[in-house]
């Protein structure tokens, strides 16, 4: 599937790959669709220690509404024992996904259909 990013001519191939996420061939490379959105949306490359979340566990669901950045696997990972040790996301954590982009804001959201 070919098809144009917001206004920009680069057009992208899309796969679901066999563990369930969508990759994009951009400029002859593949790359998760959910790592390109936030990328876009925050302006720069993620580093490879850096984690996406997907809230919704929907891996295919790559709206930026949908994805939380981890600065690593371990916070990701703590963030995860949470929410199992609860079974639910508490405050503190809907507060801290809330403000999430916060520190982006001045950016306009990115998103693939």
């Amino acid at each position: 599937m070919y098809e144009e990013i917001e206004n920009e001519t680069l057009l992208y191939e899309r796969l679901l790959t066999l563990t369930g996420y969508v990759k994009l061939k951009i400029g002859g490379r593949w790359i998760f669709e959910h790592r390109y959105i936030v990328e876009k949306f925050i302006g720069r490359e993620l580093s490879s220690e850096e984690v996406i979340h997907h809230i919704n566990k929907n891996k295919q669901h790559n709206n930026l509404d949908n994805l939380w950045l981890f600065e690593n696997e371990r916070e990701h990972q703590k963030f995860h024992i949470k929410l199992k040790r609860y079974g639910y996301y508490t405050q503190p954590m809907l507060t801290a996904m809330k403000n999430r982009w916060d520190k982006y804001n001045d950016k306009e959201e990115i998103t693939i259909n």
